[in-house]
């Protein structure tokens, strides 16, 4: 018999994500210049206004920029990540502040290789065994 072993990884449940990413933004604000964030709890509500516009905006944008990013080969992309964490900070208010475009790409930039890294630390491996 032969052992066909097939491993996923799975994403950890959303209210871990929320955190996760409420503590990569924390840390993001420490590290980039122009950008704020007024504590943890100021973190964990951009948090979520930023999941918001990731699910709900951002594909809008991609489309919309579609063009331009492939006239760029994809460079472009940066930019509209960066206006998606702007447009993040102008709804969170006083909460989360970024100070221009420059730092707004810069701190998304960090932003994903923070929480890169995080939420490899919490993903769940599924071992699964077929035997044939």
């Amino acid at each position: 018999m032969k052992e066909i072993i097939v491993e996923k990884r799975r994403q950890p449940p959303i209210v871990l994500r929320l955190v996760i990413n409420a503590v990569a933004l924390y840390l993001t604000a420490g590290l980039v210049g122009g950008v704020e964030v007024s504590g943890f709890f100021g973190a964990l509500l951009a948090a979520v206004v930023l999941t918001l516009v990731n699910t709900f905006v951002r594909p809008l944008l991609i489309i919309l920029t579609l063009p331009v990013t492939i006239f760029t080969l994809g460079l472009f992309i940066f930019i509209v990540n960066g206006v998606s964490l702007l447009l993040a900070a102008a709804i969170s208010g006083g909460a989360f502040q970024i100070h221009g475009v420059g730092p707004a790409v810069i701190a998304w930039l960090v932003f994903a290789l923070i929480n890169w890294a995080i939420t490899s630390l919490f993903k769940r491996r599924q071992v699964t065994v077929i035997e044939r």
